[in-house]
């Protein structure tokens, strides 16, 4: 019994069982941060592609010679596409994500500020810590930090886009490229032109030909793999505009680190393959023995980083290592000594007391996506502080009036611009209120617990792990 017949036998079936179940797992957590953002239906296209190109490859170790090159051609011409949208729809999602949620911070402290300084030509009373008023250069700087940090010339310029409304956000006004609608699409126009080329090639080729005859033997030379080498560069070329484009873009859920990872991998094993194809010196080296063995690179890259990667964030490892050896990472940092952050209430608590914390607490929620649960825990809060500390006039009923109105239309009225995420009953309730004219300052009351809940159970666990670059298990930080 040959080597590759063994390899075949044993390797074939537990590449399949594990693509399989990793799959199973990763759609069952479909609806977790870590892989809703990811894009899953499309996520579990390309798996699929990675494994039937896995396993043809793999067939070619004990049935060399017996599989038509017209099934090479068309896995391989089809399937590699399928996988170049997947990266891109991924990368221009997080794009988009990031910017969006960056452009709802920037235009909430420009409204903010509008506010405040209203309010203070009215009153000289000093606001509480965490609620002071920055100033405008103090706001700008804390997002060009954000977004600029390693780009020192940024910061002595006047940052342009965090002064903007929300409305005049490119990404706003072409959010609907966020859509799966608008993804699905793309991707559905950009593979029905793959197939159109391929139909093409099955028309004018006699190597990849059904009828009269099959071809069987060299199958990786020819005129037919022309297309696919000049889409591989067009591809590649998509992809490293989108690596420049995710520079200054940061996610807390290490979506841009796979991104990248799969960019540098599949660039270098395609500019590898085409100098394989086209250099004579490499010919002499035979493609079944050599470049199909080095094409399980670029596949294990993308099925780590695609399927298995964000299975393991939601179990609480870094990765499969960290699964492995059943460990978590926990490094030390001198900069939260004084503040002892752990996953418990009162800890998180801390965090919304502290104005430092607060703060960070805000900018990283722009990296978690979750940036308009703050926005409104804060305003309700300042809502009803103000409530408390001004004195008893009707001009202050009818602020507070347009104030809670306001809170309404900005974070809760369908089609908000920040709208955060409640339940049917608690929306139901604050619209009969609103209905009844009934402006008491608890009319957020049930909301704000919502939100705070939020944010203690998805954001906190991972502004910890962002701090302390440590995993923690979701469930155990629900369960304190």
């Amino acid at each position: 019994m040959s080597v590759g017949l063994i390899l075949t036998c044993i390797v074939t079936p537990l590449w399949v069982l594990q693509s399989l179940g990793s799959s199973i797992m990763f759609w069952r957590n479909r609806n977790t941060d870590y892989i809703k953002y990811r894009s899953p239906m499309l996520s579990l296209l390309m798996e699929l592609f990675v494994c039937i190109i896995g396993v043809m490859y793999m067939l070619r170790w004990s049935l060399n010679g017996m599989i038509p090159c017209f099934v090479i051609v068309w896995v391989t011409e089809f399937g590699y596409p399928v996988i170049y949208l997947a990266i891109i729809a991924r990368s221009i999602r997080l794009l988009f994500l990031y910017r969006l949620s960056e452009a709802k911070l920037a235009a909430a402290l420009a409204s903010g500020d509008d506010r405040r300084a209203k309010r203070l030509k009215k009153r000289k009373s000093e606001l509480p810590l965490h609620l002071k008023k920055r100033s405008s250069d103090d706001s700008g700087m804390e997002l060009r930090n954000l977004t600029y940090s390693s780009d020192p010339s940024t910061l002595n310029n006047k940052a342009v886009q965090v002064t903007l409304p929300l409305e005049q956000s490119w990404f706003h006004k072409h959010r609907h490229m966020l859509s799966n609608n608008f993804l699905n699409t793309s991707i559905g126009i950009a593979l029905a032109f793959h197939v159109m080329v391929l139909i093409v090639l099955q028309a004018f080729s006699e190597n990849i030909a059904i009828i009269p005859q099959v071809a069987m033997h060299n199958c990786f030379a020819g005129w037919e793999w022309i297309p696919h080498q000049i889409f591989v560069v067009c591809y590649n070329v998509i992809l490293f505009v989108f690596v420049i484009m995710l520079r200054n873009v940061s996610d807390a859920y290490g979506i841009r680190g796979e991104l990248l990872y799969m960019s540098i991998v599949n660039m270098f094993f395609d500019i590898l393959f085409i100098i394989y194809y086209h250099v004579p010196v490499f010919r002499t080296f035979d493609p079944h023995d050599y470049a199909v063995n080095l094409a399980f690179v670029p596949l294990l890259t993308f099925h780590y980083h695609m399927i298995v990667r964000p299975v393991m964030a939601t179990l609480g490892y870094a990765g499969l290592s960290s699964f492995i050896f059943r460990r978590n990472r926990v490094i030390s940092d001198s900069s939260i000594n004084s503040y002892p952050l752990t996953a418990t209430k009162v800890s998180f608590e801390q965090v919304m007391e502290s104005s430092t914390l607060w703060e960070q607490f805000k900018l990283f929620a722009v990296q978690d996506f979750t940036v308009e649960n703050v926005l409104f825990f804060e305003r309700c809060r300042k809502l009803k502080y103000d409530w408390m500390t001004e004195d008893e006039t009707q001009s202050k009923v009818d602020n507070m009036e347009i104030e809670i109105q306001d809170v309404y239309n900005t974070f809760i009225a369908p089609n908000a611009r920040f709208m955060v995420n409640l339940n049917g009953k608690t929306r139901r309730l604050i619209l009969e209120c609103l209905k009844q004219r009934n402006f008491s300052v608890d009319i957020f009351e049930r909301a704000l617990d919502e939100v705070a809940e939020l944010m203690f159970r998805n954001t906190y666990p991972r502004f910890l792990q962002s701090r302390r670059n440590t995993y923690l298990k979701w469930e155990d930080v629900g369960s304190v």
